[in-house]
């Protein structure tokens, strides 16, 4: 049988809890691949970081959460089971090392492909994963 196509979903966040929120519904719906979400926090203020965290355990209750060393820990540990991540940087690393950190991470999951998503992306249609 064929092993179903695998996607990451890269999130850079910085202070846009609430358009996360909106967010991971849409990426949750989608269908006929593997999909991992990665939502990488780039020191975003307490108050922000605290509301994100609190928006991701409630979509994702058994995703993980931690600094971009324990998660690649943990995610190496747990046989790429994990569907969700939230990376929470302690300094804003700016754009392109955030989603260098999210896309690093999803290696770690063997993905076949990264999708970079900002917090305010919407998504009409599902992604679909063609050969």
């Amino acid at each position: 049988m064929k092993k179903p196509y695998h996607i990451a979903s890269v999130v850079l966040n910085y202070n846009s809890a609430a358009d996360v929120e909106a967010l991971l519904p849409q990426l949750m719906d989608q269908r006929g691949m593997q999909h991992t979400v990665i939502v990488v926090d780039n020191a975003s203020t307490a108050i922000q970081a605290e509301q994100l965290r609190e928006v991701f355990s409630r979509v994702y209750p058994q995703g993980l959460v931690g600094s971009p060393v324990e998660l690649s820990v943990q995610v190496s540990a747990q046989n790429h089971e994990i569907g969700a991540c939230l990376v929470m940087n302690l300094e804003n690393r700016g754009y392109s090392a955030g989603n260098n950190i999210g896309i690093r991470l999803a290696h770690l999951f063997g993905v076949d492909a990264v999708l970079i998503a900002n917090p305010d992306t919407v998504s009409y249609t599902h992604l679909r994963a063609h050969e």
